[in-house]
């Protein structure tokens, strides 16, 4: 009895099954470009081509862990928001070098789990709203990182959640005047409280549209619109619309 030869992949199977790295040759295969969105048209129907103008060089990007919030002074220096490694950095406007101006902590003057970030548009202060527990915190902090002021909102027993840049149950879009802040609390009742820089409630604006669900509070909440569109500054102005009826009035 003869003994069975055994059967011998071609070697185009074996390419196949090593995912095809390689061809038959033996050469490297270049890998496959993924196809380009179509360009975008603007109303004319005209192909809309934007060319960057400026950019952080890679060095220093690779510092940041979660970078979630990206901001320019008038001065020229840039502001980062860290959410993983929970600081604030600073970029100089010649982008050559980052630092740290706010660092991780749960006492005043530092930032612990933040979750949003806003710049004032003149001076170049900036607030940050984080969670060092239950509750929310809002501080504001010059440029070079000292804190200004600052202020605790009651505590929420729920547990907050991030899913990219959306936040649930914690402050998950701050705007920041110069003197308030404007946050987004629909389970308040209103689209937006404007806030003082001691947590005084200083006014709400924006009447919520009908979900259909108030007799249930969580489905309701769940389905509530979210204000994340910056307001004119100082106050906001006109119309803001979101789908369906108009949502504020200023």
């Amino acid at each position: 009895m003869t003994a069975s030869r055994p059967v011998r992949a071609p070697l185009a199977v074996v390419a196949l099954l090593l995912g095809g790295a390689l061809t038959l040759q033996g050469q490297a295969r270049p890998p496959r470009r993924a196809a380009s969105p179509p360009p975008a048209e603007d109303a004319s129907g005209r192909i809309a081509i934007l060319h960057s103008v400026a950019g952080i060089p890679p060095d220093i990007v690779g510092v940041f862990e979660e970078p979630v919030a990206f901001a320019r002074a008038r001065s020229g220096q840039y502001f980062v928001l860290d959410r993983r490694a929970q600081t604030v950095y600073g970029i100089d406007r010649d982008r050559t070098a980052a630092w740290r101006i706010v660092q991780i902590g749960h006492e005043e003057g530092h930032i612990l789990q933040p979750t949003a970030f806003a710049r004032e548009p003149v001076m170049g202060t900036f607030a940050v709203a984080d969670r060092p527990g239950k509750g929310a915190r809002i501080q504001v902090f010059a440029p070079g990182g000292s804190r200004i002021a600052g202020f605790r909102l009651p505590d929420c027993a729920r547990a907050y959640q991030v899913v990219g840049t959306s936040v649930a149950n914690a402050i998950g879009s701050v705007q920041y005047t110069g003197h308030s802040v404007f946050l987004n609390q629909p389970e308040t009742g209103a689209l937006m409280t404007e806030y003082s820089l001691s947590g005084e409630g200083l006014r709400s604006l924006g009447a919520l549209r009908r979900t259909g669900q108030e007799a249930d509070e969580q489905v309701h909440l769940c389905l509530r619109p979210r204000w994340r569109e910056a307001p004119c500054h100082p106050v906001p102005c006109g119309r803001h619309h979101r789908a369906g009826q108009p949502v504020l009035r200023g």
